[in-house]
């Protein structure tokens, strides 16, 4: 019994725990949108914190007179037209341009002081600095932190820039200006610089974050500015300086910049240290941070020009080993132009545009109907995908709208056809694709390559999207090349999985490999076949792991990969590393294509087993599958009531501890019953002319069920149990019990209760019974209401039937003992004896470290040897770990991350266990909806663990149930 039916019976709590939540990570993406006006934010909106240091356009074209007006974009463009009255500081005049590792860096104190006074500038003087943003990398927020680093607290910066005044049409002036000169006095403030060495020694500080304002191309180790090194800082988190814009070139407005800053760690809490090449971009992050009201808010003068030149064992750098095979429109473009792009061996090259969008052609080489023919990169030639594959399966129809077997060809097959388009195996081949899965296309084509044993396969990053971006050169008509000989070689077979490679994963003789699954969770967990018409069986590959949908490797538009730090988190934390060969699979090796890429990227094994679920499947080969019906909707149960099931046995049960009451009373589904959880399961059952008992120490709650309810257990009124510490009832009671709810096996459940736990504690007795459609109505009553569908308030009689079991009438055991296990099977686990074990802890963390007893009736603290945590909530009676606020399950992805990260894996023997099994069965009912195969509860948990026969409390010597009592920190 959980301590939530301590407070229903009445039984005061004599702790309450504190809230320890262990945080999941996801990923949140930003869509930027148009933001600030000249109208400023709306009233009832939220604004930055030192809004007063962002000025309009608007605003600023009223109060000229007001400001010193400070141009920070080069002279020539000053001179073509500026803001009237602006003067023009460079910030050439400003910085050191010699040194291997002071180039970029201020200058002097003095000598920045000395020219500021020169050009008319004083500590004290009203500033408004400006640039043009698309261009300019942020010189204006660079300006704004150096005049601030001299002591100037009167600045602000033109939101928008000349961009957005230019646009509006305002007034513009050609003639320069200057100002009579004058003395600056700095006052230096320190603390918004820092250097090299405060960074190198602060690089493990959880409470400092570095954030990279460079482009995706610099962070992952692509050289452009001439730095030492390639890459970034270790631990940087990447925040490119155009993702703080919206598409008017305006800073985001506040509820988007603060979601933006918050999803990389960003907050007034942390001290955040902005780095760019020289400074610049990170210059416009610090003007940020004021903005938003940080203040430990640092930018590193010189940057990476600095950090790069240092030695290597100091100053690490971090980049994707095979960087290079991600390139960027820049880089393309000198490839077209005849040059010599960095990393380009000049043995020739082919830019090809794939794409998947027209009906199946064998060899299909005419373009009609693809985006090729209203634009592509000059001199791209065309490929249709499903060139490279083989055709229809006749075994499941002749046509691609019935089936299609999506394997790959042969590596011969492969090899001619890439010959025939032109391409040698030691040319340079750059993939790009123009579709709404751009990058799915163009990892599966470049896989395809490198499976065929070209050596050097690059995708454009950002694809067609990027390059029109970039503004490169756009071109309609076809092109084409001679076909060549491809090239002796027998291909990269090591990045192809077969279906033996991944039987002998599955089957444990190769243990140096590992399963990847890349469908959707609903895939994973076998709720659907997302993305296929033309196979239907669901589930997934014994031992495979989720590693995620492809969304989780690109961008929102899927036309660009995600930083690779981002995603080695993400795979660290489900269970993944470089120490092990990832087969990846999908549905037909698409998707798994992309992520074998880019394992590819990072320099991991990893190999794409391109039959995937569809020849896994459609074989004769073992499978796994969650049970995602368990969770019923309100709706979903609405249509189940006015169908009547189909014509099948349908029992509604509200449950909860003791008789019905009031919350019964008030309001149930309709046709729901009453079942009190004491009819399954019980502390103490005495002789009812023994009452009142003695509670005893440890307190023995007796029965709260009534002669009818015992009698169907074939239980009279003079009878005893031995005291059986809130565990269910033996086998052939607990199955005439459930007769006596009007259930037998072939019956469809649906429980709720206002306690989720007490809801799951029933749902699994259920289904450790044998009941085999047992639904949680999941949000319970609050669902059904908020659905806006109306309770019944009037009682419903249950009828009992006479066996559980119809096939079998005489049945006394369960059909389900493995998912429950006992005291004695638990001294195993913990003695080692059961290989690939685990017992898993469902209550709160002062509960594990042996800091709390909740219970009014278990005096004993501690934990079972070895158990691992796995959350639960701040108190006894609380699950908020794996709910919602509204009493709905949380999405089952989310916990199976968490539960992986704690090594709580679908290889082991998982047994579950809280306080007296109520919350461990709800996280039972988790395990079992996502498929994990081999779990248990533990009904006798802790309360008898530590009590009972064999406990230190029960005088046991020897003492068979050890506990653990400390205080270890939080996972």
């Amino acid at each position: 019994m959980n301590s939530a039916t301590d407070e229903t019976k009445g039984f005061s709590m004599p702790n309450k725990c504190f809230l320890y939540m262990f945080k999941l990570f996801c990923l949140i993406f930003i869509r930027l949108l148009p933001g600030c006006t000249d109208s400023g934010p709306s009233p009832d909106k939220p604004t930055y914190p030192n809004a007063h240091l962002l000025i309009s356009t608007g605003e600023l074209a009223k109060r000229l007179d007001d400001f010193v007006v400070i141009d920070t974009r080069p002279a020539d463009k000053y001179v073509a037209g500026h803001i009237p009255g602006a003067i023009n500081l460079e910030r050439r005049s400003f910085v050191i341009w010699e040194g291997s590792t002071t180039k970029g860096m201020l200058l002097p104190y003095d000598q920045l002081a000395a020219v500021l006074g020169e050009k008319g500038i004083t500590r004290e003087t009203s500033i408004v600095v400006y640039d043009d943003v698309p261009v300019s990398r942020g010189s204006a927020g660079w300006f704004f932190w150096m005049l601030e680093v001299l002591g100037n607290q009167n600045i602000r910066l033109l939101n928008g820039g000349w961009d957005t005044w230019r646009n509006e049409g305002r007034t513009v002036q050609t003639s320069p200006n200057t100002l009579t000169p004058t003395e600056f006095n700095p006052s230096i403030n320190p603390d918004i610089l820092v250097d090299r060495n405060y960074i190198a020694t602060n690089l493990d500080n959880k409470d400092v974050v570095l954030v990279d304002t460079r482009t995706f191309e610099e962070y992952i180790g692509w050289i452009l500015h001439a730095e030492a090194r390639g890459g970034h800082i270790p631990g940087a988190v990447h925040l490119p300086y155009k993702s703080v814009f919206d598409t008017n070139n305006q800073v985001l407005d506040y509820e988007k910049l603060h979601e933006l800053l918050e999803v990389e760690g960003l907050s007034a809490k942390k001290q955040i240290i902005g780095y760019s090449t020289a400074g610049v971009r990170s210059g416009f992050l610090y003007f940020l941070g004021r903005l938003m009201g940080f203040d430990r808010i640092a930018n590193y003068d010189g940057s990476i020009w600095n950090w790069a030149a240092g030695d290597t064992s100091t100053y690490p750098m971090d980049k994707m080993k095979n960087h290079q095979a991600l390139v960027y429109p820049a880089w393309v473009e000198s490839l077209i132009k005849g040059e010599k792009p960095p990393t380009y061996s000049g043995n020739g090259y082919a830019v090809l545009f794939t794409s998947w969008e027209a009906r199946y052609k064998e060899n299909r080489t005419d373009y009609i109907g693809t985006p090729y023919e209203t634009g592509h990169i000059p001199g791209a030639l065309f490929m249709d995908t499903y060139s490279i594959e083989n055709g229809p399966n006749s075994e499941f129809g002749d046509g691609y709208e019935n089936a299609f077997e999506a394997n790959v060809k042969p590596i011969g097959e492969l090899q001619k056809f890439f010959g025939d388009l032109g391409i040698r195996k030691d040319m340079t081949v750059v993939v790009y694709a123009h579709d709404e899965i751009s990058m799915m296309t163009a990892g599966r084509v470049a896989w395809a390559l490198i499976l065929a044993g070209v050596n050097d396969v690059r995708i454009l990053n950002g694809n067609y999207s990027a390059w029109i971006e970039y503004g490169g050169v756009i071109e309609t008509k076809p092109n084409s090349l001679p076909a060549v000989d491809f090239g002796d070689d027998p291909g990269n077979l090591q990045w192809l999985a077969t279906t033996q490679e991944v039987a002998a994963v599955v089957s444990g003789d190769d243990t140096e490999a590992v399963i990847a699954d890349d469908r959707s969770w609903d895939e994973f967990a076998g709720s659907s076949n997302s993305y296929y018409h033309y196979f239907h069986e669901l589930g997934r590959i014994p031992s495979a792991r989720w590693i995620g949908d492809w969304d989780t490797l690109t961008s929102p538009d899927h036309q660009s990969v995600r930083v690779h730090p981002e995603v080695i988190t993400d795979w660290t934390r489900l269970g993944f590393s470089s120490e092990k060969k990832m087969l990846f699979y999908c549905g037909t090796g698409w998707r798994s294509g992309l992520y074998t890429f880019y394992a590819y990227l990072l320099g991991w094994p990893a190999a794409n087993y391109d039959g995937g679920w569809f020849a896994w499947s459609t074989g004769d080969h073992p499978r796994e599958i969650g049970h995602p019906e368990i969770l019923l909707h309100a709706g979903d149960l609405k249509e189940l009531i006015d169908k009547k099931n189909g014509g099948k046995p349908l029992v509604i049960v509200e449950t909860g501890w003791g008789p019905a009451g009031e919350s019964y009373a008030g309001g149930h589904i309709p046709g729901a019953i009453w079942v009190n959880t004491d009819e399954i399961e019980y502390d103490c059952f005495n002789a009812r002319n023994d009452w009142p008992v003695d509670a005893g120490e440890p307190a023995c709650f007796d029965r709260s069920t009534n002669p009818e309810e015992d009698a169907a257990k074939g239980l009279g009124p003079d009878d005893t149990l031995p005291r059986n510490w809130w565990n269910l009832y033996p086998d052939h009671h607990l199955l005439s019990a459930i007769a006596y709810m009007g259930i037998h096996k072939d019956t469809t459940v649906v429980v709720t209760a206002d306690n989720p736990s007490a809801a799951a504690r029933l749902a699994w007795t259920l289904l450790y019974s044998g009941v085999s459609d047992v639904r949680l109505l999941d949000g319970g009553k609050q669902a059904w209401k908020a659905a806006g569908f109306q309770l019944q308030t009037t009682g419903n009689q249950r009828t009992p039937i006479d066996c559980f079991d119809p096939d079998n009438p005489n049945r006394t055991q369960v059909i389900h003992p493995e998912y429950k296990v006992d005291i004695p099977f638990v001294r195993k686990v913990v003695n080692g004896e059961v290989p690939n074990a685990a017992l898993v802890d469902i209550r709160t963390w002062d509960e594990y470290i042996g800091k709390s007893t909740p219970y009014s009736y278990i005096p004993t603290s501690g934990r079972i040897p070895d158990a691992i945590w796995g959350l639960a909530g701040s108190e006894s009676s609380g699950m908020e770990d794996y709910l919602n606020q509204d009493g709905t399950f949380r999405s089952p992805s989310d916990i199976y991350t968490f539960w992986v990260s704690q090594g709580i894996t679908s290889d082991k023997y998982l047994s579950f266990y809280c306080g007296t099994a109520w919350r461990s069965s709800l996280t039972w009912l988790y395990a079992y909806l996502i498929g994990y195969p081999r779990i248990s509860n533990f009904d006798s948990s802790w309360f008898e663990w530590s009590m009972g026969e064999g406990s230190a409390y029960n005088g046991d010597d020897p003492v068979l149930n050890p506990i653990v009592d400390d205080y270890p920190d939080l996972p």
